[in-house]
């Protein structure tokens, strides 16, 4: 993806505006893994498809600590209709046609919906604070400066490289994280971080690397913005999905708790 400017002008024109992690392998094929392995350090009972049953693990996680600082999450996930709203299990967790209309929403390309303690917060929708909502509600709460202090934005099926194509992609890209680079967050002075993230790789894609050397979903270019984070750069700190998690917890003021991110390094060459 870097380099491939015909097919992702957007993305790449932000590559000069943060650090890629050049050593950054995703820990095993399977969406599902990938992002429970970020929310919690480790992936529990977790298939590439899904978790059992939403509401599921009960296990640590990024919510479970930022919930016991009164710290608000929240998630905006492209495809769905109304806050809270959970795919059905019959349809292996997918919702055809979206709200867009065609495309699917894959919600094991979700990290929330899995957890007890995400489920929870169905019932105090559309209010939150807590919670997910369509993609729509990220315009309305970025303008309103009530977005959440760690939010997960997610594409649909045609949008996020499982069903479209990488210009359909880096069209999303464009679409919503140019308000977003443009907001307060993001200017001089501001606390504003992003992280332009993959699950795994092609599954053609088994090579090997970061943390021990045995992480096999591929290698991953992930892009990281923002006021205090360095620009034109590359930090080749070996790194996986537990290395997020540590990177995520650390921004957020948490000393790693999480799984297996407090045994992996911090990024070494990340931050300004």
């Amino acid at each position: 993806m870097v380099g491939n400017t015909s097919q992702m002008p957007y993305y790449n024109s932000l590559v000069s505006k943060g650090t890629i992690w050049s050593n950054y392998f995703s820990n095993a094929h399977g969406s599902m893994l990938s992002y429970i392995e970020t929310m919690s350090g480790q992936s529990f009972d977790c298939s590439g498809n899904d978790c059992l049953a939403s509401g599921h693990l009960t296990g640590p996680s990024l919510m479970d600590l930022m919930n016991a600082k009164g710290m608000v999450w929240k998630g905006y996930f492209d495809g769905l209709s109304t806050c809270g709203q959970l795919a059905p299990q019959a349809t292996n967790w997918i919702i055809n046609p979206d709200s867009n209309g065609v495309q699917n929403y894959y919600q094991r390309h979700t990290p929330y919906p899995w957890y007890a303690v995400g489920t929870a917060t169905i019932a105090n929708c559309p209010s939150g604070p807590n919670g997910w909502w369509p993609m729509s509600q990220f315009t309305t709460d970025l303008k309103n400066g009530t977005v959440g202090q760690f939010n997960w934005l997610t594409p649909d099926g045609t949008s996020d490289g499982h069903d479209g194509t990488l210009q359909q992609e880096d069209a999303f890209m464009q679409k919503w994280l140019t308000p977003l680079l443009a907001s307060s967050y993001f200017q001089p002075g501001g606390d504003g971080i992003l992280i332009i993230w993959w699950d795994e790789a092609d599954l053609g894609d088994n090579g090997c690397g970061g943390p021990g050397g045995n992480n096999c979903g591929g290698q991953l270019p992930m892009l990281v913005i923002g006021p205090g984070i360095k620009a034109n750069n590359q930090d080749p700190t070996s790194a996986n999905h537990d290395s997020c998690a540590r990177f995520i917890q650390e921004q957020l003021g948490f000393t790693p708790t999480l799984g297996n991110s407090v045994n992996v390094a911090d990024f070494a060459n990340t931050l300004q």
